[in-house]
């Protein structure tokens, strides 16, 4: 299991925000529109458009989460999966429209910074129940 998929889980469908969804799967459209002339296959169009649905979809419930909220691990959580987002379209882009030279670093520096946010705002989030339950 990816840790994206532990996201989609833990993510709420509170609150919807209808406008930050149309425009993530707008993008997420556009952007798999635009790589899908180097797909080798359905089967690689259909996965990849799975994936990315699931992924756009967590992003979308933490964008949401985080809008007006006034806990820092909301933000941290959304931050993080917009990194993700541009982490793994950098991957499908340089496999399949066109090498990039620093793709790598691009690559990492955005998955590990990711990764550590979300890590981060789940530390975050014990440290905030602990404190409640101490002052309660």
């Amino acid at each position: 299991m990816t840790i994206e998929f532990y996201c989609f889980c833990l993510l709420r469908f509170e609150d919807l925000n209808l406008p930050i969804g149309i425009l993530l799967y707008s993008a997420m459209t556009a952007y798999l529109w635009f790589v899908s002339s180097g797909f080798p296959d359905t089967f690689t169009a259909f996965g990849l458009s799975a994936y990315f649905f699931l992924l756009f979809t967590t992003t979308w419930r933490a964008l949401a989460r985080a809008k007006g909220s006034k806990t820092k691990t909301h933000h941290l959580t959304a931050i993080g999966c917009v990194l993700f987002v541009i982490s793994d379209s950098i991957i499908i882009f340089d496999m399949f429209v066109r090498h990039l030279e620093s793709q790598q670093f691009l690559i990492m520096s955005t998955y590990y910074a990711a990764q550590f946010l979300i890590t981060l705002s789940a530390a975050q989030k014990f440290v905030d129940d602990g404190k409640i339950r101490k002052n309660a």
